[in-house]
């Protein structure tokens, strides 16, 4: 008896940064939107370069509702369909106050660290990630296939000012890992923003530097014991506070220390870029040797700054897909 074929899977990044964050996690014809920060028309015309249709959505995770993750609009329209919307609960009694009981019964609460089946073979973890005063959460997907295919995992943490061994070990074990490198702490002390805001962003209910991301992905690696991710997806990069090559070159130096240098790094560059990931055989972490022991601090000197330009370059190094803006 032939085996069955195998259900593709991928990421698809849709958009990244403050002016917008939302991707897509599709397996075969199913797909669950994973944060709505752009609105109904850029989210249909993304899902239409990505060859996908709004109606594949079957369910909306948000990790919070600051308005670079959840678009008011885009939200209802969902919730108009019946397309159930996953978020912290105690953020709905606000939402539900804005709309009929009917739609509000779609607002499904999550439970900082707890799970919940939100689609047959779709078991979603979360976890409390530091963010001021917004309940915000880490996520797991995890996606079981059944006896013909492994179990996936694709780890989600972005908007922490600060992370904890807690927080490395929930995204441990993950095929694919998306994380915040949000800034470089030289670029934000030098920047013309306001003091308030660059104290914020460097504070503990802030958003992550490059430094501090490559830290966390270093003691994430450090606690998976079976397997490692394929592909470290850098998120949410400040457009005036980083480059893309400054965040890529942190994350960088951890594999360079390592042996898990097999690991590939790929950045979503800030606003609508359009990346998209394949989830291949989860790998197991023997297939990259044994992880040295590497420092708590990605040392600065390992971290390759580039010469400074007027309007540097942004190259694309592409071997998977990439559907360009218009």
């Amino acid at each position: 008896m032939a085996m069955p074929q195998l259900v593709e899977k991928e990421w698809i990044f849709l958009a990244s940064g403050s002016s917008g964050n939302a991707s897509i996690v599709r397996w075969g014809q199913t797909c669950v939107l994973l944060d709505a920060g752009i609105g109904v028309r850029g989210l249909e015309k993304s899902l239409l370069m990505a060859g996908l249709r709004s109606d594949q959505i079957k369910a909306v995770v948000l990790s919070h509702t600051h308005s670079d993750h959840c678009n008011p609009l885009t939200i209802m329209a969902f919730l108009e369909k019946r397309i159930p919307v996953f978020l912290e609960g105690t953020l709905i009694p606000a939402l539900r106050k804005k709309m009929n009981e009917e739609i509000a019964n779609f607002l499904i609460p999550l439970r900082a660290g707890g799970k919940k089946e939100i689609l047959p073979g779709w078991m979603l973890k979360s976890f409390p990630l530091p963010h001021g005063d917004m309940p915000n959460l880490g996520i797991v997907l995890e996606l079981d296939p059944g006896l013909f295919e492994p179990a996936f995992r694709l780890g989600y943490l972005t908007d922490l000012g600060t992370w904890s061994n807690e927080i490395a070990q929930f995204a441990s074990e993950c095929d694919l890992l998306g994380l915040e490198f949000n800034h470089d702490v030289e670029m934000q002390k030098s920047s013309n923003r306001p003091s308030y805001l660059i104290q914020r962003n460097l504070g503990d209910g802030g958003h992550l530097s490059n430094e501090q991301a490559a830290a966390c992905f270093k003691k994430i690696l450090s606690q998976s014991l079976d397997r490692f991710p394929r592909y470290l997806v850098q998120l949410h990069l400040s457009r005036q506070c980083n480059t893309p090559s400054l965040a890529k070159s942190a994350a960088e130096a951890v594999l360079e220390m390592s042996s898990a240098q097999k690991i590939q790094v790929k950045t979503c560059k800030p606003g609508a870029f359009r990346l998209r990931i394949p989830w291949c055989s989860p790998r197991n972490r023997k297939d990259f040797g044994t992880l040295k022991k590497l420092p708590g601090v990605v040392p600065n000197n390992l971290v390759k700054r580039p010469k400074k330009r007027a309007n540097p370059p942004e190259q694309l190094d592409l071997p998977f897909s990439f559907f360009p803006m218009e």
